[in-house]
């Protein structure tokens, strides 16, 4: 709904100059993307839905990205365009508020006007425009089977067990390291005789992830939920708890704690247990027994026992087996590389041959891959490593890669749209435009795909990629006569290139001393 209401916002500025326009940044889009992406995973996970619903569902997904995307391509101009243009932007403006709505009441989705119904005088002059016509019309065509496949079962529950349990080594070796975790932490408690640090072991199954930086990631935010939650706890015991004297004050003096830990909890989900953290360990201090409590020591020995607990969790994973995923973030990145270039083969295919512009879910899937890739990331940078600026040579590699992935989807997305709407403006079927735009995506394709291929083989030995070849659009762009669209053309296909040549070099090698500018941070 909020994607969708600043898609609005921005056309009624179009019609509208006193208004002012919603700025929609690229950081606004990435996380506009992601964020519908996540959320649709987790409804699926919620609920099975059957196959043409969950389709259904990510074509609705996919639409609003679009038009969210194209809303942020509007140009904002003081002069409104002719009144022509002006009702075609009306037009367009109530297809998204019935989207909107009926999205929001969980209605069916409208179905608007076919692009062969409308007149000549009905052809926006912008192609951002003509790019949301298009994405409405995609979900419509995309959504229209859905109810004639409502009866479809659901699909068979998951496994319980997944298919190489008994075959696959890691599995034993993660349960191996934390019986062995535990099984040290059960002797040295019991062997001081210190049964207040109990929560040693429970810290080691907490802890316990089959990856290294995610095991780290989860003992510093216990730690740090845990040292919280003991300091505010001895605050309280000290100095509020003596002066309680109704149910009342304890109400005030534990909900805002409560609150904080939700508020935490609610946020990112890379500190999101933190707060459970916060909660819980507040509580077991104030909240255990039906009396104030008044032994400082249990707060004491239950945050010691997190302590030893991390500290022995992770040295044990370190120690035997350890599993980073260093080698997995490289896989994961050339799979990322791979999934932009089916996004621009699928461009060159629809340029080249004037084929309806259906929505396509492959744009989708290369946010979701994104998103997963960056989730990676922050794990790997966690782990320890004995090999001294290894793990962080590796973030920077990484985190150029995905800076300059974005700027690729991002750019060839909109010169896409550029193109799609210059050859069709100019009538432009068979022309030398449409085969130099689709010459460039394909060629975009090759160099993304070798570099992909380099990036993924062992050792890693890829190099950034040749310059495209930008003469055949700009000549073909000048000789339409195309004017501003022409320049916009252009500028979208030296976007792409300079993304693509920002590629870093990854190799066995020490990191250079500088590494390629990231496109698109100005």
């Amino acid at each position: 709904h909020r994607q969708l209401a600043a898609a609005q916002a921005r056309l009624a500025a179009l019609v509208d100059p006193d208004q002012a326009p919603v700025a929609i940044n690229t950081t606004d889009l990435q996380q506009g993307a992601l964020s519908l992406q996540k959320l649709m995973r987790f409804s699926t996970m919620r609920k099975r839905y059957s196959e043409p619903a969950a389709a259904a569902m990510l074509a609705c997904v996919t639409a609003v990205s679009r038009l969210y995307e194209a809303a942020s391509e509007l140009p904002v101009t003081a002069q409104p365009p002719a009144a022509a243009g002006i009702a075609v932007i009306r037009s367009v403006r109530g297809e998204v508020a019935a989207l909107d709505a009926a999205i929001a009441e969980g209605l069916p989705l409208p179905l608007p006007r076919a692009a062969a119904a409308r007149s000549k005088e009905e052809v926006p002059s912008i192609p951002a425009v003509v790019a949301m016509q298009r994405a409405i019309e995609a979900l419509a065509d995309a959504t229209a089977s859905r109810q004639s496949h409502a009866s479809t079962p659901p699909p068979a529950a998951p496994a319980l067990l997944p298919a190489d349990v008994f075959s696959n080594p890691l599995y034993a070796r993660f349960a191996l390291r934390t019986l062995l975790s535990v099984l040290i932490c059960y002797v040295f408690y019991n062997a001081v005789n210190w049964p207040g640090i109990h929560t040693i072991m429970l810290t080691c199954l907490v802890v316990a992830l089959p990856s290294l930086g995610a095991s780290t990631r989860h003992g510093v935010l216990r730690i740090s939920g845990a040292l919280i939650a003991s300091g505010l706890a001895l605050f309280m015991v000290a100095f509020v708890i003596p002066h309680l004297e109704s149910v009342t004050g304890l109400l005030l003096m534990s909900l805002p704690v409560i609150a904080l830990g939700a508020w935490v909890s609610a946020g990112s989900e890379r500190i999101s247990y933190a707060g459970l953290q916060i909660m819980f360990t507040f509580a077991l201090a104030l909240l255990e027994q039906f009396a104030p409590p008044s032994d400082l020591t249990e707060i004491r020995d239950r945050l010691v026992g997190i302590l030893l607990g991390v500290g022995v969790a992770t040295f044990i994973q370190m120690s035997l087996w350890p599993e980073g995923e260093a080698d997995s973030l490289r896989l994961q990145l050339s799979k990322v590389l791979r999934a932009i270039v089916g996004v621009a083969r699928n461009h060159a295919q629809v340029v080249e041959t004037a084929a309806p512009a259906a929505q396509s879910q492959s744009a989708a899937t290369a946010w979701a891959m994104l998103a997963d890739c960056e989730a990676m990331l922050a794990r790997v940078a966690l782990e320890p490593d004995w090999r001294e600026g290894e793990t962080a040579r590796v973030t920077l590699l990484a985190q150029t890669v995905l800076a300059q992935g974005r700027s690729i989807l991002l750019a060839s997305d909109a010169f896409h749209i550029e193109a799609n709407f210059d050859a069709r403006r100019t009538n432009a079927s068979g022309t030398s435009l449409r085969q130099a735009c689709g010459g460039l995506q394909r060629n975009l394709a090759e160099s993304l795909e070798r570099y992909a291929q380099q990036l993924s083989g062992e050792p890693p030995l890829a190099v950034p990629p040749l310059p495209l070849d930008l003469t055949k659009v700009a000549a073909a762009a000048a000789g339409e006569e195309g004017g501003e669209p022409a320049t916009a053309l252009r500028e979208w296909a030296a976007r792409i290139d300079t993304a693509l040549s920002g590629l870093p070099q990854w190799s066995t090698d020490e990191l250079p001393l500088a590494l390629p500018a990231v496109a698109g941070q100005g």
